[in-house]
């Protein structure tokens, strides 16, 4: 089979194919692949480096070698057009070199006796450029090599059996074969659509009894439940599923592809198809923004969750969750770890080791790393206001911020604003978290106690003014179409409605007293009032207008404006 006809099947795959999906342990730079090399591609893999479109992107800075002409250094570059005209040429950004990605994935020796171990193209990169061209140049006569020609035609046979496994000579002698792998592939079919179901539903497959046979027989009932995975199987058999009755039934007690084992298998394959959906659309879409934060959850694990934000073609919004991710055993306890520890941690394994901002932006760098994404292309960067976060010295965002140079960090309004009103008030609950007959009957008595005077009633209905104004700035503020500009008008309309409510109220006034306010009423309601309403609205607007009118807030919501929809939307004034 000629090159040009190779040529042709890669030239004709779409535009979509050159942003290939990047996560994990794939890469679809060819020189990791290289023959003695510890990557051994799949024919997924392969086949993704097939198809890719050998020509670099716009953003590709083309590669020059200098060499010697007349005493005189010339440098003799690499164009856009040497891609064009040869269609098995890649770019290695690792090994800094032109490959041909047919002969790396599919040639073995050269020579007559196919004995000679192949290098340039092959297992050593060409750098040097001042002879690529010509009857005699680098490219041409690596187009006519026979071995080269073998391989072209081993990849397109290799494509044309992965796309097409019917025509595969195994499959084609034994049709029984291919009949039995597309009653498998039935069979699979009910368990994973359950399992999907179950996970958009986000209700959890199994219970404390999932194990066994599966007894699906309408005779009997049973009072056990056996989880929601094994009950909704039961269910989809007792609806008339007769290709899942049939495989339950007769299937192998070891191979009914229900064990908790395989339920894990199929939800990371599940994982792996939807991580890959979502990094081509960020690749395609190019610039995009990161937002984490880090929490303890109830086993005491620490986790860290990661989300990618970007804007498609049509300027919609998306916030793609991308994962958990366990801090200390990806920081510590990996072959390769992220953070070098403490010599006193080392010599005393009790103490666990500390997550610093440092180590949780290391993380998240790592995680964008592993994925392969452009660390160029990320724009922004998004977490709540805590100082392990913030911190300009040792802070997460300042970390991720060395790595990511074009990002901009922005705290998240809504937990800007609840932590705003947490603090408006004094008030601590005691908190009872497993009863014990004489210490937590005594917590109790005090918690009844406080909730049943009338400063603590007072402060929860003044509570309650004030959420009302802020609960649906809450709601609004949590949507992914907000941008920061309808964030700062959604503070504005919040302070402005908390400023009339102030107005509207006597302030406080001392005459005598120096440590305290001097509070004279005529009435109870009056007394109240400057005890409590006011100094709470106060609290709170101090608290939003440090927040949300700093300095660098405003400049970025100036910088906002320039935006073409903020200028339509702009006002005359």
């Amino acid at each position: 089979m000629s090159t040009s006809l190779l040529s042709e099947a890669t030239l004709s795959t779409s535009d979509s194919s050159q942003s290939v999906s990047n996560c994990h342990d794939f890469s679809t730079d060819i020189g990791n692949y290289l023959q003695g090399s510890n990557l051994c591609p799949s024919d997924f893999i392969k086949v993704r480096l097939l198809e890719m479109n050998n020509i670099p992107s716009n953003e590709f800075v083309y590669p020059f070698s200098v060499h010697l002409k007349k005493g005189k250094e010339e440098k003799r570059y690499l164009k856009k057009s040497h891609f064009e005209n040869y269609p098995w040429l890649v770019y290695s950004p690792y090994k800094g070199g032109l490959f041909c990605k047919y002969c790396v994935l599919f040639a073995v020796k050269g020579g007559k006796d196919k004995n000679v171990t192949l290098n340039k193209f092959v297992n050593s990169p060409l750098t040097k450029f001042a002879k690529i061209m010509g009857a005699d140049g680098d490219f041409s006569v690596h187009s006519n090599h026979l071995y080269h020609k073998n391989a072209v035609q081993v990849a397109l046979d290799f494509l044309n059996t992965y796309k097409n496994p019917q025509t595969e000579i195994v499959n084609v002698l034994n049709s029984n074969r291919m009949k039995t792998v597309a009653e498998n592939r039935e069979r699979l079919r009910p368990i994973i659509e359950s399992i999907l179901f179950l996970g958009r539903q986000n209700i959890a497959l199994r219970g404390h009894r999932d194990q066994g046979i599966l007894n699906t027989s309408t005779t009997t009932s049973s009072v056990i439940n056996e989880g929601n995975f094994r009950e909704l199987l039961k269910f989809r058999v007792a609806s008339g599923d007769a290709i899942l009755e049939k495989h339950l039934k007769t299937c192998n007690s070891k191979a009914t592809y229900i064990s908790h084992t395989t339920q894990e298998n199929i939800i990371d394959c599940i994982k792996d198809e939807l991580l890959t959906c979502i990094l081509n659309d960020v690749k395609n879409f190019k610039y995009y923004s990161v937002v984490f934060d880090e929490t303890t959850d109830v086993s005491h694990v620490s986790q860290l969750s990661l989300i990618l934000r970007y804007i498609d073609n049509k300027n919609n919004v998306h916030e793609k969750f991308v994962g958990f991710i366990n801090c200390h055993d990806d920081a510590f306890h990996k072959e390769k770890n992220i953070v070098d520890l403490a010599i006193d941690e080392h010599e005393n394994p009790n103490i666990e080791p500390k997550l610093t901002g440092e180590v949780l932006g290391n993380i998240v760098v790592s995680a964008m790393q592993s994925m392969s994404l452009d660390l160029n292309k990320c724009v922004g960067i998004g977490t709540d206001g805590c100082s392990v976060m913030t911190s300009v010295v040792h802070g997460a965002v300042q970390r991720v911020q060395t790595n990511c140079e074009n990002a901009i960090f922005s705290p998240c309004s809504n937990h800007a604003l609840n932590l705003s009103i947490s603090k408006s008030s004094n008030v601590h609950l005691v908190c009872i978290t497993e009863w014990n007959d004489v210490v937590s009957s005594s917590k109790a008595k005090t918690l009844l106690l406080s909730i049943c005077t009338c400063d603590f009633v007072l402060t929860l209905y003044t509570m309650t003014e004030i959420l009302s104004v802020t609960a649906a700035a809450s709601r609004i503020l949590q949507g992914t179409a907000q941008d920061i500009v309808s964030a700062e008008n959604c503070i504005d309309s919040i302070v402005k409605n908390l400023e009339d409510k102030r107005l509207n109220s006597v302030p406080r006034t001392s005459k005598r007293q120096t440590h305290r306010s001097n509070t004279p009423a005529s009435n109870p309601e009056e007394y109240y009032r400057r005890v409590l309403y006011i100094p709470i609205l106060d609290n709170v607007l101090e608290d939003l207008r440090m927040r949300f009118y700093s300095k660098k807030n405003r400049t970025v919501i100036l910088l906002m404006q320039l935006v073409p929809v903020s200028i339509i939307n702009m006002s005359p004034e």
